[in-house]
């Protein structure tokens, strides 16, 4: 066999392996460029929604507002009401300005209890709550009058619609579909709103936590989330041109607890996950690489430690109801 010869066998044997090779590369880098067809959620483990409602039903934690009396056994100068400021804080004789903001009713008794203690010995003290103000839910979007809804006891689904003026069906260009649950900054919770407002399905009645956010879109209306250590999480509208930088900024940025090194894109596609890395020191040295063009149901988490990995759960619940959880893989610092 001459050299000609073998060279064009090599030649043939080569071409298809890089060939492959060049078509995976170009559908890795493909996934955070072309936006994708609609995304289909896939059926993974089933968790019950009555789990999901326990979750909702956790002790309530004071915050700004809340009235309480602090009752110390034999000591009526350090007895007394008060109201938690904006700042988290109350003031007691002797002590000063303490915060008992996020705390439940037992440990900020605790608390108050170890602070006087410093002065006193032997106390008793009982904490009760006498309006609770903290206690809310924030609706958005597409209701007749969207903002903050509060309760003294617990908290549905529907109570919060109806709080919020119902939906507003009239001039809309498409019918309403799903509405967004965000709660906490790790999960997002997708209800069939036609299903239970005009069918009836009060199995997706949820109980909604303190602090939970209910974002109502149009149909149509695409959206991206942002979750984990940004000023403000949830659901935002995905607006012509719109990259990671402006997704991160409408959520108002990293936290002070943010690793700003330790962002990810996650993107939904053909029911497996696809996750980017992005790095601040990146975008500070003037590499916009990471700065990726972001689609429907695109998802940005700011991770608070360092992270092996960002797991992307969805689980569906019942056929008219998804979850969405992110959470980390730590390692150590």
């Amino acid at each position: 066999m001459n050299v000609r010869n073998l060279c064009m066998i090599l030649c043939c044997l080569t071409l298809p392996l890089l060939a492959a090779a060049d078509e995976k590369k170009g559908g890795e880098d493909k996934v955070f460029e072309t936006a994708p067809a609609k995304t289909q959620k896939p059926p993974l483990p089933p968790e019950t929604i009555e789990e999901l409602n326990r979750s909702a039903r956790g002790e309530y934690t004071l915050g700004p507002g809340d009235v309480i009396v602090i009752e110390v056994w034999d000591q009526p100068t350090l007895s007394g009401q008060h109201t938690v400021g904006p700042d988290g804080m109350i003031t007691l004789p002797l002590v000063g300005p303490t915060r008992i903001s996020d705390m439940t009713r037992g440990k900020a008794a605790s608390h108050v209890k170890n602070e006087l203690g410093q002065y006193y010995k032997d106390l008793s003290v009982n904490l009760r709550v006498l309006e609770y103000k903290n206690n809310r839910v924030f609706v958005l979007g597409h209701v007749t009058t969207p903002g903050q809804v509060n309760f003294e006891g617990r908290a549905t689904l529907l109570e919060v619609l109806a709080r919020a003026g119902s939906v507003p069906t009239s001039g809309l260009p498409a019918p309403l579909t799903n509405c967004a649950v965000i709660r906490g900054k790790e999960m997002i919770i997708w209800v069939n709103l036609d299903e239970l407002l005009h069918k009836g399905n009060l199995r997706l009645n949820l109980d909604l936590a303190n602090n939970d956010i209910v974002y109502i879109p149009y149909a149509h209306e695409p959206m991206i989330y942002v979750m984990g250590e940004v000023e403000t999480p949830g659901a935002y509208r995905l607006t012509p041109g719109m990259s990671f930088l402006d997704g991160l900024m409408r959520a108002g940025g990293p936290t002070e607890d943010a690793r700003k090194n330790y962002m990810a894109l996650i993107r939904n596609r053909d029911g497996k996950p696809h996750i980017m890395r992005v790095r601040n020191r990146d975008f500070r040295k003037g590499d916009l690489s990471g700065n990726a063009a972001l689609e429907e149901n695109d998802i940005i988490y700011v991770s608070r430690k360092w992270i092996g990995d960002v797991n992307y759960v969805l689980r569906k619940l019942d056929p008219f109801i998804s979850l969405l959880l992110v959470r980390e893989a730590v390692i150590d610092d």
